[in-house]
C-alpha cells in the first residue's frame, strides 16, 4: 500500500488565525511505495522529522499541517484522534532517533512490546509475550527470553533501538517511518541494525520512511531519496542519481562537507 503527501505546510499561527503562519514545512510532495525506501536527508531543523510527525498525527502542541497525507483512500490530517491512534502503529510505525526516551522506563521489555499485540490484535497475555520473544529473536537480540524481564535501563543502546524496532515491527505496519534510527550507536551495531532493517523491508514489503543526516545510510538503503533544507524539499530521485549528480547547491554542498573516505564510500563521480 502507498502512501502520498502532497502540498504539506506546517506552521505555528499566531493568535486567532487559522491558517498556517509563519511555516516551518512548505509545500511538501512524497510517495512511499511498498518495499521501498524512501531516504529524508538534510541538516538539523531542515523539516524532515516534523513531516514524518504530521504524518502520524504527532505534531508538537501549536503546530498546525495543512494539505494531504493519503493513506488508505483518506486524508490523514482529517483523521479524528480516535482513528489516527487506531491508525498509528498498527499501519504506520514509528522508530524514534532516542529509544532511551521513546521506551517506558517502568515497563519490563516483553510488556512493552506486548501491548501493542493486546491493543491491536486482541492477544492473550501469553500469546503476546510469544510473539515479543520472537520479534527479540528477530532483531538478533541475545537471551531472548531473559531480556523480556529486563527494564530499558539493563539494555545498551543498541539493545534498546532493536526493541524499538521490534515494537514497531511486531503489528506488521504498511509503513515504517525511521527517525535517524542509528544515531549515536558505534558503526558494528550501526551496520547491524540497518541490516535488520533492510532485511524486514524486503521480507515484509512494508514501505520505509528513513530520515538521516547521514547520506552513507541513506546511500545503502534508500532507492529514492529527497533532499530538505529550510523546510522545503529542494530535490528528489533516484539515491545514486541525486547522490553522484545534485542538481541542487545545498544537495552539492552536503556531499562536499563529508570527508574524502565517505564520498569515495557514496560511490564514483561524488
Amino acid at each position: 500500500m502507498s502512501l502520498q503527501v502532497r502540498d504539506l505546510s506546517i506552521g505555528f499561527p499566531s493568535s486567532g488565525s487559522t491558517g498556517v503562519d509563519g511555516s516551518v514545512v512548505a509545500g511538501v510532495d512524497l510517495d512511499l511505495h511498498a518495499g521501498q525506501t524512501l531516504g529524508l536527508v538534510g541538516q538539523s531543523g531542515s523539516g524532515k522529522s516534523l513531516v514524518s510527525l504530521a504524518m502520524i498525527g504527532l505534531l508538537p502542541q501549536g503546530a498546525v499541517a495543512q494539505g494531504q497525507v493519503t493513506f488508505g483512500g483518506r486524508n490523514l490530517l482529517d483523521l479524528p484522534e480516535r482513528e489516527m491512534c487506531a491508525m498509528r502503529g498498527r499501519r504506520i510505525g514509528m522508530v524514534f532517533q532516542e529509544p532511551m526516551s521513546a521506551l517506558n522506563p517502568t515497563m519490563r521489555i516483553g510488556a512493552q512490546i506486548s501491548e501493542g499485540l493486546r491493543l491491536h490484535q486482541r492477544m492473550s497475555r501469553k500469546q503476546a509475550r510469544g510473539h515479543a520473544r520472537d520479534w527479540m529473536e528477530r532483531m538478533r537480540i541475545a537471551r531472548a527470553a531473559e531480556r523480556l524481564d529486563s527494564y530499558p535501563h539493563e539494555l545498551s543502546g543498541g539493545q534498546r533501538q532493536r526493541v524499538g524496532l521490534a515494537i514497531a515491527l511486531a503489528l506488521r505496519p504498511d509503513v515504517l517511518i525511521a527517525d535517524e534510527p542509528t544515531t549515536a550507536l558505534d558503526v558494528t551495531v550501526q551496520a547491524e541494525i540497518l541490516a535488520i532493517l533492510q532485511e524486514q523491508v524486503r521480507d515484509l514489503g512494508i514501505a520505509l520512511m528513513l530520515i538521516s543526516h547521514d547520506l552513507g545510510v541513506v546511500a545503502q538503503l534508500a532507492q529514492r531519496v529527497a533532499v530538505f533544507y529550510h523546510g522545503r524539499k529542494i530535490e528528489e530521485g533516484r539515491t545514486a542519481q541525486v547522490l553522484h549528480q545534485p542538481q541542487a547547491e545545498h544537495t552539492r554542498a552536503l556531499i562536499a562537507a563529508l570527508p574524502a573516505r565517505a564520498r569515495a564510500e557514496l560511490g564514483g563521480g561524488v
